[in-house]
C-alpha cells in the first residue's frame, strides 16, 4: 500500500506499490541463475521422491508387524495403532499415484510452436531454444528507462503535505 495525495489518487486511482526483494541468488546473469536453480530443484525432486519410497516401505514393515501382533494378542492399543498406520500409509500412497501420474503425462508436452516470424516449430531442439530465448527476452535484464520521462509523468507533492509526512505520528 501506498500513501498519496488527491492530486496523486486522481490521475492513479487504483495503483499499488510493489517492492520486489534482491534475493542473492539472482545476481549475476540468467545463465547462472537457472543453472542454481535448475540444480536445487534436482536435489528437492529427488529427495522427496525417495522419500516417498523409503515412508511407504517403512508404514508397510509397520503394519504388518502391528497385524502379526494382533494375531497373537487382541488389543485395544495395538487396533489404533494398526488403523493410524493404515492412514498414514493411505496417504502416501495417494502420493505415490499423483506422482506416477505427474510422470505419465505426455498430453502436457509442448509440440509445436509458432514463432515470432509465424513459422511452426516442430524440432525438439528449436523448440528448446525457442523457449529459452522466450524467456530470456521475458525475464532478462529491464530495458533502460528515461527518469526526465519518469519525473514529467507524476503529479507533483505539495510542500505542504511534504511536511505532514515527515512528521512522526502517533495512534
Amino acid at each position: 500500500m501506498a500513501i498519496g495525495n488527491d492530486a496523486w489518487m486522481r490521475p492513479f486511482p487504483y495503483c499499488s506499490v510493489t517492492y520486489l526483494l534482491r534475493v542473492n541468488c539472482l545476481k549475476g546473469n540468467t545463465t547462472e541463475s537457472l543453472n542454481f536453480l535448475t540444480n536445487n530443484i534436482k536435489n528437492w525432486n529427488h529427495f522427496v521422491h525417495d522419500l516417498i519410497g523409503i515412508r511407504k516401505r517403512k508404514l508397510m514393515q509397520r503394519l504388518s508387524n502391528v497385524q502379526r501382533d494382533l494375531e497373537r494378542v487382541d488389543s485395544v492399543h495395538l487396533s489404533l495403532l494398526e488403523a493410524q498406520i493404515r492412514e498414514e500409509l493411505e496417504y502416501v500412497l495417494h502420493h505415490e499415484e499423483l506422482l506416477w501420474k505427474q510422470k505419465a503425462r505426455n498430453y502436457n508436452k509442448i509440440t509445436v510452436l509458432k514463432n515470432e516470424e509465424g513459422d511452426w516449430i516442430l524440432k525438439d531442439e528449436s523448440l528448446q531454444i525457442e523457449a529459452i530465448n522466450f524467456f530470456q527476452k521475458l525475464y532478462g535484464e529491464p530495458p533502460e528507462c528515461s527518469t526526465a520521462l519518469l519525473a514529467s509523468s507524476f503529479p507533483k507533492i505539495d510542500p505542504n503535505d511534504k511536511e505532514l509526512l515527515r512528521k512522526a505520528f502517533s495512534n
